[in-house]
């Protein structure tokens, strides 16, 4: 049987928190538009108790995830807390395909917050100062 959905956890430097990437199939599209098979993806970020996205990844319009701007309402809460997500679906003609090009767009979503919270990181401690 093949994978029908993956998981994969992974921690953000510098804030103990974790971000999740969601891969499924949804199945085939409807008959009227194709035959094509549909897979979607989320990107769970951090949230508050407030259901809102943590304030250590509120990075405004300098980082954009899936085309929105890191701010409080970042995408959508997700139902139990916890964690807002932003959604990708894709269709292609084999599910592998689909599957692949979802978690591709997710990892380069990921990628750009991993990239901004090092440089963030590595600007604190270029900021250390002898003197003090």
């Amino acid at each position: 049987m093949k994978e029908l959905n993956r998981t994969t956890t992974n921690t953000l430097p510098g804030i103990e928190q974790t971000a999740q990437i969601h891969v499924e199939r949804v199945g085939q599209d409807e008959p009227s538009r194709s035959d094509l098979v549909c897979v979607a993806g989320v990107l769970r970020l951090p949230a508050d108790e407030d259901g809102l996205l943590i304030g250590e990844l509120q990075f405004g319009d300098r980082v954009k995830l899936g085309g929105s701007p890191l701010e409080p309402g970042w995408g959508t809460p997700v139902e139990g807390g916890g964690y807002r997500e932003k959604a990708v679906r894709v269709k292609a003609q084999k599910w592998a395909t689909a599957m692949d090009e979802v978690e591709l767009a997710l990892n380069e979503m990921l990628g750009d917050l991993l990239t901004a919270l090092v440089a963030r990181q590595g600007a604190l401690e270029d900021a250390d100062d002898e003197l003090f």
